[in-house]
Order: C-alpha cells, then sequence, then structure tokens
C-alpha cells in the first residue's frame, strides 16, 4: 500500500489593524509569553478569506467590522511547511488584509493577554514574527505605490 505523499493545507485570514487617531499605528496583540500575533485565525468551510478576517477581527479584538474600512488592493499571503505538535507536516498559509479604522478604537481581548498600538515608523523588525515584518514590508511598498490613500470600502 502506497502513503499518500500530499500534505494537508490549513489556511489563517487576518487583518493588519490601522488606526489613524490620535496618530497612524497599527494593532498586535500580546501574549504572556511574549510572543505578538495579529487578529487572524482558521478560515472555515464555506466562507470567503475576507469574512474569515473580519469575523476573525470581530472575535479577538471587540472592533465591529462597521467601525473599519477595508483597503481595497492591499492582499498579503505567505505560506510555508511546519510541523506539528503530533508530527504532522502541513502547509500554511496566512492571509491578511490591511482595514483602517479613523478614530481610537477600545480593544477587548478575549483570546489574548494584551494588545498594543505600535505608531507607524518604518522600517519596522519583529524577528520573532518574520510574517508580521514580511505583512508589514508588503504594507509599505503599497501604501508607497498608492499614496497611502488607496480607494476604500466599507467592510460590510
Amino acid at each position: 500500500m502506497q502513503e499518500s505523499t500530499s500534505m494537508r493545507h490549513e489556511t489563517a485570514c487576518g487583518v493588519l489593524l490601522f488606526q489613524t487617531r490620535p496618530r497612524k499605528s497599527f494593532l498586535i496583540l500580546l501574549h504572556e509569553d511574549d510572543r505578538i500575533d495579529l487578529p487572524k485565525g482558521r478560515l472555515e468551510r464555506g466562507e470567503d478569506e475576507l469574512e474569515c478576517a473580519l469575523r476573525e477581527m470581530e472575535e479577538e479584538t471587540g472592533i465591529d467590522r462597521d467601525d473599519v474600512r477595508v483597503v481595497d488592493g492591499f492582499r498579503f499571503v505567505t505560506t510555508w511547511v511546519m510541523t506539528k505538535r503530533s508530527g504532522a507536516r502541513v502547509t500554511k498559509s496566512v492571509v491578511l488584509f490591511a482595514v483602517e479604522a479613523e478614530g481610537p478604537c477600545v480593544v477587548h481581548t478575549p483570546d489574548h493577554d494584551d494588545y498594543a498600538w505600535v505608531t507607524w515608523q518604518p522600517p519596522h523588525s519583529f524577528p520573532e514574527h518574520r510574517t508580521l515584518d514580511l505583512a508589514l514590508a508588503a504594507w509599505e511598498a503599497f501604501a508607497a505605490a498608492t499614496k497611502q490613500r488607496a480607494p476604500r470600502r466599507k467592510a460590510s
């Protein structure tokens, strides 16, 4: 009997959440063990990527999708192979969208220990979180190419 060589694929979707007031900054979620993360989570069956990203933002931050605007044209994807604790190897993809809140956001993080708003002063470096570094670099290039004023649409 021949063993299957195809790896399972997992996709997580989330957001780079920016606020413009009181200053341009982006949200990171903090864990007790000094790990950082973005609002993101597993793509559920029948759900599209943007819907998943907005749902995860609401669940992990308490910020309603009606209080943000999705930045048209920005979609960041990174994929890698990882080994689970069980020893199983899986291909993992993370898809991120940029969303902006016009004013200060009240954040409630039931799934995380704390959060921080990081002032936008590129280049940013989070050596312990390669995906965040790559996503921020992609956002910086996108923002420069679109003069940081990409057309926006309501998140709905």
